[in-house]
């Protein structure tokens, strides 16, 4: 009896197995079916049919994934980097020189270098207190000025800084002693004792205004054959030292009468010799008044030592002269003795 119950017992739980078994693939594929119906209703394709697509997806997840944690780390960065600035952790510095009081000093963190440069002292004087050549800063009180009082030859002078103000007294004299005359070319001199110092004071005298004389020709004007007239000067002298103190061109315009007497001595002078007198002599003889024959025998520009040489030459081709008899017959013909020696020696006596 044992025996036939034994292939009964295990034919029973060969069934059980079976049908477990059974179970398990139909809830497999039920629950395949579940997430294929929801892939489908999603948009997505199901494993089986298409892994790239799965592939594709995962990496965008992926890099989404990566972008946020490494702009959250950029933001930390950022948040730390601001509070380090900002908490002057971390600085930029831009120096302020140092002072007399302060140190080299960033003007942004207040972080200092080095040392402070301390007080440069000035000492104080008649116009500032004792002051700090650096920064200015003043201490105490100045000493103000100690003035004396001002001298014939000195303002009103502070005993302790030398500035002055006003000017000095001059000095005060009465009596004055001329050492020197002033003239009009050259200053004088005077001295006198100083009533406030006793000093020996000397004193310059002006010199003296010119005393103006006549007018005098200086140069004569001339006039050419053709009556042409060339301006003369005239000038005014100081009647002490003679300096020329005025001077102006001088001219005249000629008459007719006195054109013609000029052209006249012109013609005779330019074929003979004349002195100056007898020059006039024959121009008055030609009709021409004293005056006019006198005006062109000035105005003619003849050299009468020359016109000595050409008479005495004159004389010396048609005839025989001593020296005295030469002499003689030139002063003849009007010329003056210093012209008819002159003469003479021209031709050798």
């Amino acid at each position: 009896m044992s025996d036939d119950k034994k292939p009964s017992s295990g034919g029973e739980s060969t069934d059980c197995a079976e049908t477990e078994e059974t179970e398990t693939v139909a809830e497999t594929k039920e629950s395949e079916a579940v997430s294929s119906a929801q892939q489908e209703e999603n948009g997505t394709e199901t494993p089986t049919e298409n892994n790239e697509g799965d592939n594709s997806h995962d990496t965008h997840k992926l890099w989404n994934s990566l972008e946020g944690k490494i702009g959250a780390v950029a933001a930390v960065v950022i948040i730390v980097i601001g509070v380090l600035f900002g908490t002057h952790v971390f600085c930029v510095h831009h120096w302020a020189k140092a002072t007399c009081t302060s140190p080299r000093t960033c003007i942004i963190c207040h972080r200092t270098q080095g040392k402070k440069l301390g007080h440069y002292w000035l000492p104080a004087d008649c116009e500032y207190p004792k002051r700090c050549g650096r920064c200015g800063i003043e201490v105490g009180k100045k000493l103000g000025h100690k003035w004396e009082a001002a001298t014939c030859t000195e303002p009103t002078t502070c005993k302790r800084c030398g500035k002055t103000k006003g000017s000095p007294l001059g000095h005060d004299v009465t009596a004055w002693k001329t050492t020197k005359e002033a003239t009009c070319t050259e200053s004088g001199e005077q001295e006198g004792t100083c009533n406030r110092c006793g000093q020996t004071v000397t004193q310059t005298i002006p010199m003296q205004e010119h005393t103006p004389g006549d007018w005098e020709v200086a140069k004569d004007y001339t006039i050419d054959p053709a009556g042409y007239v060339t301006p003369g000067l005239k000038v005014r002298k100081c009647k002490v030292c003679g300096k020329v103190l005025e001077q102006q061109e001088y001219t005249v315009e000629l008459t007719t009468s006195q054109s013609n007497a000029l052209a006249k001595a012109a013609d005779y002078l330019s074929f003979s010799s004349f002195s100056h007198e007898s020059l006039i002599r024959q121009l008055e003889f030609e009709g021409y008044s004293t005056d006019d024959a006198t005006f062109a025998a000035d105005h003619c520009g003849a050299d009468w030592m020359v016109q000595a040489e050409k008479k005495a030459q004159s004389y010396m081709e048609v005839s025989s002269f001593s020296r005295a008899g030469l002499i003689n017959q030139l002063e003849f013909e009007g010329f003056t003795p210093d012209q008819a020696a002159h003469g003479a020696d021209s031709v050798g006596l």
